[in-house]
């Protein structure tokens, strides 16, 4: 694997020097273009003709989001387009080479003093807390539009197109009930999955401020916050516990929300699949108001979908036609988000958010009858809040602090009734419900200027703490039993600092070093009776020429195990070898299965490092190539250790989870723990002989030995200006994953990518837009590679899954009349309606496809309608 390393990364270099050097470009500024852009919301016109110029926008969202901009028409240079914009307003605009800078003008003298002793506004970026400095890791950043004009309709179809995301874990499309790779989908939810290594291992944050976790596995729903409330997602896919603490093992995503908006936005959406199924009807609204030193946004969505059964699709006709592939939902959501200034130096803001939903599925468990005959029905109830207010003070020079505290709740309520021969046979309920108090202090600045730039600093210490109560029972034949008995929570305190060093920048540039920057950066967290740890960061940004940049970053991260992976019930279970996939002689013999948690398991711990090059050339302002090499060592992984009891008895990797002939006092030992929850479940339909065991198979969580994950993060993007104002943009985007993991030191180690209901080893999704004032239309295509079905021998190939996406936006122009403002969507998604690989299955009854990597729904159309008021 170290040659295989080398050679990525060599390849990675020398592809990008053999691009050449080409010369500096003259200014951008003097050329002249024509615009003709209706009025419209004001960050959306100058986010227009900065990406003309071929500029990057540098803004803050309370400052440009919800105000009027007039309509612009005319030729004018970029420069001059962007003033006239601005004419009236109390912005003030700076262009510094192949950018622009929008910020407040000062209210007073002294405001002045401190804007003129500023290089640029305040902009934080994902991936460092220092205002006005680059992180040295890449950052995917997507914009409410550019999602809108792919055709997706809420941000958890978004995650499920980026490459770098694996669909396992907490997924609505996820079918079998934890039958693959022990996914799930309780609740419905949609979480981040950044490399596969799970939703509690990606760490999402909301305006940068940490909420309540979801369900068991401490991942967050991101589709509960409805994308008209959005500004933009950020997504760093490198480890940066070192500045967020813990869970961004996999990297982090900041969900950036709307800060301001004036007037009203209403939309209405429906959607049907042509196989039938999930057809869903979606409706949201945005309201606010902008005032002087102040605005509020108001968000709200409702959605409703039917779901898809097996009956629906053709590749599912084994299973009994009442099967759930995706689970029937209702949700509504709201966010608020709103700020005010006290004085030109004293700010507060607010940003809150509700969501409820609601989720029922079907699961036969047999394949002649439906669910509510032979089989169990599934209703789920979630309900999430959460509310962070926030002061901010400006100090002297460019210093800022700011104090924030955040309350949230996450509650997952599940309910469900076995089915036996039409009666109901047994009744199943339980609740999880996760709380968050957390308060934070931080501040950054500059401290120091060197002729290189300004040194920054970032500072900050705060306190962290979260719970989890989770009950569940079963009631049968009069007879109830504990399944789930949680009741735990942790306190962690934290403190961290960021410093920013830059060697070389504007003011003492160089021949063949343009740009020179270091960073270093340091979190200390202290879990209460668990563990205290602290993650360093180090990261390095160097521009050779202005065309070219290489960032390098090493760092630590750090993940406390979950409390259900720690506390959930422990399980003795006696069951016959031919329900694990025992076959001949053995098929009949009792088998002792333990399955549950772990409270003896210990902190996961990662080293990360990246190396990235990005190519683009101020003579081909349009142009942009990334490549970023990737590597994460993971020790101490906990994991569900056996992924599919298919071939269980005969594949190797499974062979230290298995004791054979256990003796007697050894079967005592392991039995004894479950006493006070089951005791010994009995299901062979004999007496429990120890001396008749064949084997004892540990299912329960524990900690790998050690995973390794690297692999490499390709984009680029072109645009094509057409004439007058329309132009073509292309953009494409493609990940390699490798990853091996071992379960116990000295033993071979064997693939966690590649393989069935892991990721597979490549992803990509590449598209062309035409956009022009009223109106855009793009292409998309998606690309999931296959993967290896390796449970049994012989191997299975699974196959590939590529599908064609297509989206017209059309909006009529403010010129009057009922139709002004009016905005119509088409998409199709899917168009050449791809189905998934059949699969074998471990049982009759699971699903006939990985749904953790291939989507059930098929080719699905879409029409949307919406005005601005």
């Amino acid at each position: 694997m170290a040659g295989r390393r080398v050679s990525i990364v060599m390849a990675l270099m020398a592809g990008v020097a053999g691009a050449g050097f080409p010369s500096v470009a003259v200014a951008q500024d003097r050329e002249v273009y024509q615009f003709d852009l209706p009025a419209q919301d004001l960050g959306d016109a100058l986010r227009a003709v900065a990406a003309r110029a071929g500029w990057e926008l540098y803004a803050s969202a309370d400052d440009i989001n919800g105000i009027s901009a007039p309509r612009l028409q005319g030729a004018l240079t970029a420069r001059q387009a962007i003033e006239r914009l601005l004419a009236g307003s109390n912005l003030s605009a700076r262009f510094p080479k192949g950018a622009v800078i929008i910020r407040r003008q000062p209210q007073n003298e002294a405001a002045a003093q401190t804007s003129d002793n500023s290089e640029t506004a305040d902009i934080v970026v994902t991936g460092t807390h220092i205002r006005h400095s680059e992180p040295p890791s890449p950052v995917i950043s997507v914009t409410r539009d550019e999602i809108e004009k792919s055709g997706r309709s809420n941000l958890g179809d978004y995650i499920r197109d980026l490459p770098q995301n694996f669909g396992g874990g907490q997924n609505p499309g996820i079918a079998g009930g934890g039958a693959q790779g022990g996914n799930e989908n309780l609740g419905s939810t949609s979480a981040l999955n950044l490399r596969g290594l799970g939703p509690d291992a990606t760490l999402t944050l909301i305006n940068g401020h940490r909420v309540a976790y979801d369900g068991a596995v401490q991942g967050v729903d991101i589709s509960a916050i409805p994308l008209a409330a959005l500004e933009r997602i950020e997504i760093v896919a490198d480890g940066s516990s070192a500045l967020y603490g813990s869970d961004a093992v996999g990297g982090v995503a900041n969900v950036i929300l709307r800060k301001d908006f004036q007037g009203l936005w209403t939309s209405a959406r429906v959607a049907g699949t042509t196989d039938g199924g999930d057809f869903e009807q979606d409706y949201n609204l945005v309201t606010g108001g902008k005032w002087r030193g102040g605005g509020v946004m108001v968000a709200g969505d409702y959605n409703r979908t039917n779901g898809l059964v097996a009956r629906e699709r053709s590749y599912t006709q084994t299973i009994d036609g009442s099967t759930s592939l995706i689970p029937a939902q209702r949700q509504f959501s709201g966010v608020l988000s709103g700020h005010q200034d006290v004085s030109s130096r004293l700010s507060f803001s607010l940003d809150a958010q509700y969501s409820r939903r609601n989720s029922d599925s079907a699961s036969p468990t047999t394949t002649t009858s439906d669910a509510l005959t032979n089989g169990t029905i599934y209703q789920m109830k979630v309900e999430s809040w959460s509310v962070t207010p926030s002061a901010r003070l400006q100090l002297a020079g460019d210093w800022r602090v700011e104090l924030s505290g955040t309350i949230g709740r996450s509650m997952t309520n599940v309910a469900s009734q076995g089915y036996v021969a039409d009666a109901i046979s047994s009744i199943t309920g339980g609740f999880y419900d996760n709380r968050l108090r957390a308060v934070e202090l931080r501040g950054d600045g500059s401290i120091l200027t060197l002729p290189g730039g300004n040194l920054g600093l970032a500072i900050g210490t705060g306190y962290r703490g979260f719970s989890l109560r989770a009950r569940s029972s079963f009631d049968a034949a009069g007879t109830t039993t504990t399944l789930l008995n949680i009741d735990h929570n942790e306190n962690v305190a934290f403190a961290y600092g960021e410093l920013s060093l830059p060697i070389v920048g504007p003011g003492n540039r160089l021949a063949f070093a343009d740009l020179l920057q270091f960073s270093a950066a340091i979190r200390y967290e202290r879990y209460e009776g668990l563990a205290d740890v602290a993650s360093p960061k180090l990261g390095m940004i160097y521009r050779p020429i202005p065309s070219i940049t290489i960032k390098g970053g090493w760092g630590k991260s750090f993940k406390a195990p979950t409390f259900y992976q720690r506390y959930k019930v422990y399980q003795a279970i006696l069951l016959p070898a031919s329900a694990l996939g025992g076959t001949g002689a053995i098929a009949s013999n009792p088998v002792l299965y333990l399955a549950g948690g772990n409270p003896d398991l210990k902190p996961e711990r990662s080293s990360n490092w990246n190396v990235s090059v990005a190519y683009a050339p101020p003579s081909i302002p349009a142009l942009r190539l990334e490549a970023n090499y990737f590597n994460i060592r993971y020790r101490n992984r906990v994991v569900n250790p056996i992924t599919s009891v298919f071939g269980l008895f005969t594949n190797p990797i499974y062979s230290s989870l298995i004791t054979l002939s256990p003796t007697p006092a050894m079967l005592d030992d392991l039995i004894a723990p479950a006493v006070g929850a089951f005791g010994l479940q009995n299901i062979t339909g004999q007496p429990y002989d120890p001396s008749k065991v064949y084997a004892v198979v540990d299912a329960r969580s524990q900690n790998t030995a050690y995973q390794t994950i690297e692999g490499l993060d390709l984009s680029g993007q072109y645009r094509f200006d057409l004439g007058a104002d329309d132009r073509l943009l292309v953009n494409l985007s493609g990940a390699y994953l490798d990853s091996d993991r071992r379960l116990i030191a000295g033993q071979p180690s064997t693939p966690a990518a590649g393989v069935i209901f892991m990721p597979p080893h490549w992803r990509a999704r590449g598209g062309v837009t035409w956009d022009s004032p009223n109106a855009s239309l793009s292409a998309f295509v998606n690309y999931i590679g296959s993967v290896e079905d390796q449970r049994a021998v012989p191997f299975e190939h699974v196959g590939a899954f590529t599908s064609v996406d297509l989206a017209a936006r059309f909006t009529m122009p403010d010129t009057g009349g009922f139709l002004r403002n009016f905005q119509f969507t088409i998409a199709a998604t899917n168009l050449l309606n791809e189905k998934p690989a059949v699969i074998r299955q471990s049982a009759v009854i699971d699903p006939t496809y990985d749904s953790t990597n291939y989507s059930a729904v098929g080719r699905a159309l879409s029409f949307t309608i919406a005005k601005r008021w």
